[in-house]
């Protein structure tokens, strides 16, 4: 892996992770689902732990 002076374009990151870009589209967003999830389940609990401690 050589370091570029530029981020990386879909079509490479494509090739580095041999996935294609329609595959590397899903990924994301099944990150991002991810990520809100995590995000809400947090914050749930950050409310829970709130109300005990009133």
């Amino acid at each position: 892996m050589q370091r570029l002076e530029r981020s990386q374009t879909r079509a490479e990151l494509a090739i580095e992770v041999n996935k294609t870009e329609a595959q590397l589209t899903q990924i994301q967003k099944l990150g991002q689902l991810a990520k809100q999830k995590m995000i809400t389940a947090n914050l749930r609990l950050v409310v829970a732990v709130a109300k005990k401690r009133r």
